[in-house]
Formats: structure tokens, C-alpha cells, sequence
């Protein structure tokens, strides 16, 4: 099968799938797929068609004045209205913080 042949079948899997009202896992039970193929297909299709789901997609970084010289801070303003400050956070800190923001729905 082709790589455009396994996608649109992927496609139309997924489009199923989210009108159905089944849970992943029943759907799969039901049209005889493997959940973790469906699983990989639904990241990569769903991913890569539709950013709003990152939370970070849409977020604006607001540059702030320097509270000390030495510690530099960053204003995050959400779509929602949630705003964040971060203040001498570091790097590890920082990628850690990214991470968790990235799995909210």
C-alpha cells in the first residue's frame, strides 16, 4: 500500500473514529486495527493538521522590564486569559514547564 493509500485510509479511520463516540481502544476492537498503529496514525494525521491543540501554539511572549540586572523575567499570556510570570526559572526548569503545558488539553 502507498504512503498516501495507508493515509487516506488512516484518514478515514480517524474521521470515524471521532464521530463514533466509541473510546479508541473499542474502536479498534470493532474494525479490527491495532491500537497502537491507530494510536501512531491519529498522533501523526491529528498533529500535524490541527496546532490548536498545543497549548503553547497560540500563547504570546510578552517582554517585561528586568526586575535586577541579574534576573531576567518572562510574561506568558494564554488565549484564555491566563497569564504567567517566570522569574530566574532555569533552562532544565524551563524545558520541564514547556513539557507539562504541552499534555493540557
Amino acid at each position: 500500500m502507498s504512503t498516501t493509500s495507508k493515509t487516506a485510509f488512516w484518514q478515514r479511520h480517524i474521521d470515524t473514529w471521532q464521530s463514533s463516540g466509541l473510546t479508541q481502544r473499542h474502536y479498534c476492537q470493532a474494525h479490527d486495527l491495532t491500537p497502537y498503529t491507530f494510536g501512531y496514525w491519529k498522533k501523526k494525521l491529528l498533529g500535524s493538521l490541527d496546532s490548536s491543540n498545543d497549548p503553547l501554539s497560540s500563547a504570546q511572549l510578552i517582554p517585561v522590564a528586568m526586575y535586577e540586572a541579574s534576573t531576567p523575567s518572562l510574561n506568558i499570556s494564554f488565549p484564555n486569559g491566563i497569564r504567567m510570570e517566570l522569574a530566574s526559572l532555569e533552562a532544565k526548569e524551563l524545558s520541564r514547564l514547556i513539557g507539562m503545558l504541552k499534555v493540557l488539553p
